[in-house]
């Protein structure tokens, strides 16, 4: 069977990378077509075969036009290839799928493979408005719908999801030599993985909290990196900086690492709300202990498993208790027993394709 994905993503891997690997261990062909996700400039629409890439379309930036074009090269290929299977990692991108079942007489089983939601994700009434609508008509037309948060869920059901075609799964992770050993973990050392944003928090995080910060590393990009390293810098703040550095690179520096990691996130983009964070997933599984806000929904399974450190407001004197406190005793077996939960091979054995 041929499964084709399409999906827009940053430089970083994520959850249609790690989907896409899967399949191929399970020795499905996959084709695989990759937008730019938001930054288009001196970025590329890249089309690959089994883990090969196959063609490239250099792509300019448009703004909201981009989508269009992101469409129009979509359907390119549906009405190329063939496929008994079709995923979108979005609404838009798999909106292109139901076309292409409709226009091309494709009769592939189309799956809406959601990794995020957001109520306003382009801070444009009209906009937003056009993003619900496509939204309600993908979660019709699809063969069935995964969410991977409860809310999410919710919130599709709310919007016409038939909850017996509805499916909840988390994101989580891949690692190619699972290692759970028993690290003595540092109170005074930090890891920050993922985009520097103002919705990520770790500037937020660093301005507040410095004083209780020994050391720091960071490994992403983000519009506010050339922040970061200023705000570094004015705290005079010990640190390490890997920009825009491979999974696999990440996953390995976690593995050693021996102190916290940190997932700030905050209030001020919507879709924080709905978001099932792979930093999180990777940090407990890696035996880093998590520090987090209360704002995602794992942050209840964080405080009720006592698998890090949850707060609701960022107070210096309160938060640095608390990760002096924290027990890290044994911390390398909850994560195993994490492991077993949320790597992608136990996850994606859900989706029975």
């Amino acid at each position: 069977m041929e499964v084709f994905i399409t999906s827009h993503s940053t430089y970083l891997q994520g959850p249609a990378q790690y989907l896409e690997r899967y399949l191929r261990r399970k020795k499905l062909k996959v084709i695989h077509l990759t937008h730019p996700l938001d930054n288009y400039r001196n970025r590329k629409s890249l089309l690959f075969i089994n883990g090969k890439t196959v063609k490239e379309y250099k792509r300019i930036p448009h703004g909201f036009f981009n989508l269009f074009e992101d469409l129009y090269i979509t359907l390119i290929n549906l009405y190329k290839k063939q496929y008994g299977e079709f995923i979108g990692t979005n609404n838009f991108d798999t909106l292109s799928g139901i076309i292409a079942n409709i226009f091309f007489n494709k009769k592939a089983k189309v799956i809406y493979f959601a990794t995020d939601f957001s109520e306003d994700r382009f801070k444009n009434m009209f906009l937003d408005w056009i993003y619900i609508k496509v939204e309600k008509i993908v979660i019709k037309n699809s063969r069935f719908v995964i969410s991977n948060t409860s809310r999410a869920e919710k919130k599709r059901i709310e919007l016409g999801l038939d909850p017996k075609k509805s499916l909840i799964i988390p994101n989580g992770i891949c690692m190619e030599k699972p290692i759970f050993t028993n690290k003595k973990i540092n109170n005074n050392k930090f890891i920050y993985v993922g985009n520097v944003t103002q919705e990520h928090g770790i500037l937020e995080y660093i301005n507040i909290m410095h004083k209780s910060i020994g050391e720091i590393v960071i490994i992403g990009s983000g519009n506010g990196w050339g922040e970061l390293i200023k705000s570094l810098n004015i705290h005079k703040i010990k640190s390490r900086l890997f920009y825009r550095k491979s999974n696999k690179f990440v996953l390995n520096y976690l593995q050693k690492f021996d102190g916290f990691g940190i997932a700030p996130y905050n209030k001020v983009e919507k879709w924080t709300y709905y978001a099932s964070p792979l930093k999180i997933i990777e940090y407990i599984a890696t035996g880093v202990p998590v520090i987090t806000s209360n704002i995602t929904e794992i942050s209840k399974l964080i405080a009720k498993d006592n698998l890090g450190i949850v707060y609701e407001n960022l107070n210096v004197e309160n938060l640095t208790r608390k990760i002096k406190n924290f027990n890290t005793e044994n911390y390398y077996k909850k994560s195993e027993l994490f492991y077993k939960k949320y790597n992608y091979d136990y996850l994606f054995s859900k989706l029975k394709l």
